[in-house]
C-alpha cells in the first residue's frame, strides 16, 4: 500500500476519533506530531485509535509494539503501518 493511501487513512481516522474536539485537525496532523501532546490524545483514545487502525488496516498490533513513547508520534505509527501491511 503506497504511504500517501496510509497516510490519508490514518488521518482520517484520527479525525473521526477526535470529531467533538475544536480544533483544526488537517492542519495539525503532521509527521511531527506528538497525538498526546498536540492533539489532546489520553490513553483511551489512544487505545480507540490502535482499534480502529486495526480494524481499518487489517492488522494487529503486538503489545509489545505498543510503546506509547514511540507510537504516539504520527510518523513512527504511519511507519509501523508501512513495515506491516501486505
Amino acid at each position: 500500500m503506497p504511504l500517501e493511501e496510509i497516510d490519508r487513512r490514518l488521518k482520517k481516522i484520527i479525525i473521526d476519533i477526535l470529531q467533538d474536539k475544536d480544533i483544526e485537525l488537517e492542519n495539525k496532523i503532521t509527521l511531527d506530531c506528538n497525538l498526546m501532546d498536540d492533539l489532546g490524545f489520553d490513553s483511551l483514545l489512544f487505545i480507540q485509535l490502535i482499534v480502529e487502525v486495526e480494524k481499518e488496516f487489517k492488522i494487529e498490533f503486538k503489545m509489545s509494539d505498543l510503546n506509547l513513547s514511540v507510537m504516539r508520534i504520527y510518523k513512527n505509527l504511519q511507519r509501523y503501518l508501512l513495515t506491516h501491511i501486505g
